[in-house]
């Protein structure tokens, strides 16, 4: 069976989605009507044959007209519709800022312990540092995703500093040998490669905290910047008390990281470890949060058990928020956890609140999936974009958040212009054999590029040979292509139960089945997608247009009506 469509099945495909179908169909059926109205007057008025011959003729030239003029009509909608918002507002790919006066990156620091597995400690106390800035008002910080790109660069400072739009650099290194440690740092004005404060500094892991205060406030005295009673309790506060804990803390972030079941089942034995020693704390609770959310999010695990590890995931994420009320990170793993149950409107609320306590929190993801909601709620366009652009400032090596205005250019039908923005993320995805190229497959189809959306099914199928992510990329092409029988082939209860638990996934299924006129399944599973928070609007009743055949059915206001109320909670919330 052919891997791409041919022709001829392209142009069968452009015909039903443009609903030329039913213009063709009646008007056949009306000149037939005519004809036969016309040969039975004959019998009676004599009507010439030239004349017969005559309505012949003009009826099989109507036929390319008839299907031409639907055709140019909705492609005329749509690109009007596409100038309208274009007047609304244009956006343009994620630039990086101008630099600005105060700001700064914590490049990775070195590790020069004669253990070299004591990497996770440097990392860790790169991150510490990057948080603690963080806290700085006045102070724009690069967050960890991005420093951790520059690890073990050849790059100069002026480089790394013009490319993330930064004035300043802090680098350093780090070397641990059993108890003791010696920390040297160094801050850099990246305009001139000038050093502006550098100090070495020996203890013990007792010490690390303390060490950390230093660093930043001495940062703040360099760049002339006061602190606010507010912001030196911040810095001067720590969760962990024990450093023997910290450091099993800092083991398990680096194994949750590397996103392998072997590697969050080993964070995950740390990080309980963590918890029998010192009991509640919001930051072992986030971590064990996170790595439930992950075996599900990526994957890694039986999707029977989904629910189950949801279920965890929720009950750690809670425990966090009760053990530090003021914690962002708590309050954005908990968002993370009800929004992956299928609970957005609550998952909003707790991203509110995160943002609201730490308004300048250095992880991107907060912002990130904040911005996301709003896009694809259709919640707050405007705010969507504030959100998504400061976590491109924060984040500007992270391809996630270099791109992240393309996911409002795709809630938005500008499928070609979500394209052009992914581009950069689409080739690293290829590059790595990633199953999240199931993503393109689907957006490549919004945009009807089929050939394009078939050849990264194909490559699917052969780097992830049945996986759950080819099945379900297999079963859209071939219901694409309306090939129901070849399509089922590739459904099975664990595409299901897997989509079930997923946003995006379910409203494939969707789209699918209602290609497939299989409306009962359709309905359900739009249903779900919109329970998940797809509640845009303009996207459910005009941009997706493999949901063509659903918006004639009786039941389509239903699931819009569904969609309105659901959007008016998140409004409320």
């Amino acid at each position: 069976m052919a891997t791409t469509p041919n022709k001829l099945s392209q142009f069968w495909l452009e015909l039903r989605h443009r609903k030329v179908l039913p213009f063709l169909i009646g008007y056949i059926a009306a000149c037939f009507a005519i004809i036969e109205f016309v040969l039975n007057a004959s019998e009676t008025f004599s009507v010439p044959e030239n004349t017969i011959r005559l309505l012949y003729m003009l009826s099989a030239i109507g036929i390319p007209v008839v299907i031409l003029l639907p055709w140019y009509i909705n492609r005329k909608k749509t690109d009007t519709r596409a100038e309208e918002t274009e007047k609304v507002e244009s956006y343009t790919k994620l630039s990086i800022p101008q630099v600005q006066e105060k700001s700064i990156i914590v490049l990775p620091f070195e590790n020069i312990s004669p253990d070299p597995d004591q990497e996770y400690f440097s990392d860790g106390l790169t991150e510490e540092i990057i948080t603690d800035l963080s806290f700085i008002d006045d102070l724009l910080v690069i967050s960890r995703s991005s420093a951790m790109t520059f690890k073990g660069t050849k790059k100069t400072l002026k480089e790394v500093t013009k490319e993330v739009g930064v004035r300043y650099v802090l680098e350093g290194s780090v070397r641990k040998a059993g108890n003791n440690i010696r920390i040297v740092a160094q801050l850099i004005d990246g305009a001139d490669d000038s050093h502006i404060w550098a100090e070495k500094y020996n203890g013990t892991l007792e010490d690390i905290f303390d060490i950390q205060e230093k660093v930043s406030f001495s940062i703040a005295d360099a760049l002339k910047i006061r602190f606010s009673e507010e912001t030196q309790q911040k810095i001067t506060t720590h969760s962990f008390q024990d450093p023997d804990v910290y450091e099993i803390y800092l083991q398990a972030r680096n194994e949750n990281w590397k996103f392998t079941e072997s590697a969050l089942n080993k964070g995950e034995n740390l990080l309980k470890k963590g918890i029998k020693l010192v009991g509640d704390n919001e930051l072992l609770y986030t971590e064990l949060c996170h790595v439930n959310v992950q075996f599900v999010n990526n994957l890694l695990k039986n999707p029977g058990t989904y629910g189950e590890l949801l279920s965890k995931a929720n009950q750690y994420a809670l425990k966090a928020v009760q053990a530090n009320p003021s914690s962002a990170l708590a309050y954005y793993a908990r968002g993370i956890a009800l929004y992956q149950s299928c609970n957005p409107r609550e998952a909003i609320g707790y991203w509110r609140k995160a943002i609201e306590i730490d308004p300048n929190h250095p992880e991107p993801m907060l912002f990130l999936m904040q911005g996301f909601m709003y896009s694809m709620t259709g919640l707050d366009i405007k705010e969507a974009e504030v959100l998504l652009r400061k976590a491109g400032e924060m984040d500007p090596m992270n391809l996630l958040s270099k791109t992240s205005l393309g996911w409002r250019l795709f809630f938005e039908g500008k499928f070609q212009k979500a394209i052009d923005e992914f581009a950069d993320f689409q080739r690293q995805l290829e590059q790595f054999n990633s199953t999240f190229l199931l993503w393109f497959v689907w957006l490549n189809g919004l945009n009807r590029n089929y050939k394009e959306a078939f050849r990264l099914t194909d490559k699917l199928t052969n780097d992830h040979p049945k996986h759950i992510v080819s099945n379900l990329a297999q079963f859209i092409k071939y219901a694409w292509l309306n090939e129901k029988q070849e399509a089922m082939k590739y459904l099975n209860r664990d595409v299901e139960q897997a989509a079930w638990w997923d946003d995006g996934y379910s409203m494939m299924m969707a789209e699918c089945y209602s290609v497939l006129e299989e409306y009962d399944e359709a309905f359900k599973w739009l249903d779900r997608a919109i329970d998940y928070g797809l509640t845009n609007i303009p996207f459910l009743k005009e941009y997706d247009h493999f949901l063509d055949n659903l918006r004639s059915h009786y039941q389509f206001n239903s699931s819009l009506k569904r969609a309105g109320e659901l959007l008016k909670s998140f409004a409320s919330n």
